[in-house]
Protein backbone atom coordinates (compact mmCIF):
# COMPACT_ATOMS: atom_id res chain seq x y z
CA UNK A 1 0.00 0.00 0.00
CA UNK A 2 2.89 2.59 0.58
CA UNK A 3 4.30 1.99 -2.64
CA UNK A 4 0.82 2.67 -4.17
CA UNK A 5 0.23 6.07 -1.98
CA UNK A 6 4.49 6.58 -3.06
CA UNK A 7 3.60 6.15 -6.99
CA UNK A 8 0.47 8.53 -6.38
CA UNK A 9 2.14 11.56 -4.41
CA UNK A 10 5.20 11.23 -6.95
CA UNK A 11 2.68 11.47 -9.86
CA UNK A 12 0.23 14.39 -8.10
CA UNK A 13 3.71 16.02 -8.19
CA UNK A 14 4.11 15.73 -11.57
CA UNK A 15 1.00 16.86 -12.92
CA UNK A 16 1.18 19.81 -10.67
CA UNK A 17 4.32 20.73 -12.19
CA UNK A 18 3.00 20.16 -15.71
CA UNK A 19 0.03 22.19 -15.10
CA UNK A 20 0.93 25.02 -13.10
CA UNK A 21 1.61 28.55 -15.32
CA UNK A 22 5.01 29.13 -16.63
CA UNK A 23 6.67 32.13 -15.40
CA UNK A 24 9.43 34.35 -17.93
CA UNK A 25 12.43 35.31 -16.11
CA UNK A 26 11.14 39.06 -15.92
CA UNK A 27 7.86 37.70 -14.38
CA UNK A 28 6.83 38.69 -10.91
CA UNK A 29 4.62 36.35 -9.33
CA UNK A 30 2.53 37.87 -5.99
CA UNK A 31 0.48 35.95 -3.94
CA UNK A 32 -2.47 37.03 -1.58
CA UNK A 33 -3.58 39.87 -3.06
CA UNK A 34 -6.74 42.23 -2.83
CA UNK A 35 -7.58 44.48 -5.93
CA UNK A 36 -8.29 48.02 -3.79
CA UNK A 37 -9.42 50.08 -6.98
CA UNK A 38 -10.02 49.16 -10.51
CA UNK A 39 -9.73 51.92 -12.99
CA UNK A 40 -12.06 51.78 -16.07
CA UNK A 41 -10.71 53.90 -18.56
CA UNK A 42 -11.83 55.27 -21.86
CA UNK A 43 -9.92 54.78 -24.82
CA UNK A 44 -10.15 58.46 -25.49
CA UNK A 45 -6.64 59.45 -24.02
CA UNK A 46 -5.48 56.24 -22.40
CA UNK A 47 -4.13 53.21 -23.34
CA UNK A 48 -5.22 50.45 -20.55
CA UNK A 49 -7.27 50.29 -17.65
CA UNK A 50 -5.60 49.52 -14.32
CA UNK A 51 -5.91 48.23 -10.85
CA UNK A 52 -5.13 49.16 -7.68
CA UNK A 53 -3.26 46.39 -5.16
CA UNK A 54 -3.05 46.10 -1.52
CA UNK A 55 0.44 45.41 -1.51
CA UNK A 56 3.36 47.88 -2.28
CA UNK A 57 5.29 46.41 -5.40
CA UNK A 58 8.28 48.58 -7.77
CA UNK A 59 8.42 52.05 -7.82
CA UNK A 60 8.14 52.72 -11.19
CA UNK A 61 4.44 50.87 -10.47
CA UNK A 62 3.28 54.01 -8.40
CA UNK A 63 4.17 51.56 -5.90
CA UNK A 64 0.59 49.40 -6.19
CA UNK A 65 -0.60 50.32 -9.99
CA UNK A 66 -0.85 47.32 -12.87
CA UNK A 67 -2.19 47.74 -16.02
CA UNK A 68 -4.52 45.50 -18.14
CA UNK A 69 -3.80 46.31 -21.23
CA UNK A 70 -7.57 47.40 -23.19
CA UNK A 71 -7.22 43.91 -25.38
CA UNK A 72 -7.04 41.82 -22.59
CA UNK A 73 -10.92 41.23 -22.10
CA UNK A 74 -10.28 38.53 -19.39
CA UNK A 75 -8.19 39.80 -17.73
CA UNK A 76 -10.50 42.51 -17.24
CA UNK A 77 -13.22 40.93 -16.44
CA UNK A 78 -11.14 38.55 -14.03
CA UNK A 79 -10.25 41.80 -11.98
CA UNK A 80 -13.94 42.98 -12.18
CA UNK A 81 -15.17 39.85 -10.17
CA UNK A 82 -12.24 39.75 -7.60
CA UNK A 83 -13.13 42.88 -7.02
CA UNK A 84 -16.59 42.81 -6.86
CA UNK A 85 -16.30 39.26 -4.72
CA UNK A 86 -13.54 40.89 -2.55
CA UNK A 87 -11.83 37.45 -2.83
CA UNK A 88 -7.95 37.58 -2.42
CA UNK A 89 -6.10 36.17 -5.45
CA UNK A 90 -2.41 35.44 -7.08
CA UNK A 91 -1.01 37.37 -9.96
CA UNK A 92 1.36 37.60 -12.22
CA UNK A 93 2.99 40.87 -13.86
CA UNK A 94 6.08 42.21 -15.29
CA UNK A 95 7.72 45.64 -14.95
CA UNK A 96 9.48 46.10 -18.86
CA UNK A 97 6.41 46.22 -20.97
CA UNK A 98 5.51 49.29 -22.82
CA UNK A 99 4.43 52.19 -20.73
CA UNK A 100 0.71 52.69 -20.34
CA UNK A 101 -1.19 55.73 -19.42
CA UNK A 102 -4.22 56.58 -17.72
CA UNK A 103 -5.47 59.86 -18.82
CA UNK A 104 -4.04 62.49 -17.07
CA UNK A 105 -2.91 60.21 -13.86
CA UNK A 106 -0.38 57.97 -14.56
CA UNK A 107 2.25 56.33 -16.87
CA UNK A 108 3.63 52.80 -15.85
CA UNK A 109 5.51 50.13 -17.36
CA UNK A 110 4.02 47.40 -14.81
CA UNK A 111 1.36 45.20 -16.85
CA UNK A 112 -0.68 42.22 -15.78
CA UNK A 113 -0.27 39.03 -17.34
CA UNK A 114 -2.03 36.73 -15.08
CA UNK A 115 -4.21 36.18 -12.12
CA UNK A 116 -5.55 32.92 -10.65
Amino acid sequence: MDRKRLLLSGLLALASCIISPTVAAADIVLYDVAITQLYTQSRDGSTAHFIRIDKDIESQCHADRIYIDFEDKELYSAALAFKVSGQRFNIVYTIDSENRLARRHISIPCKLISMF
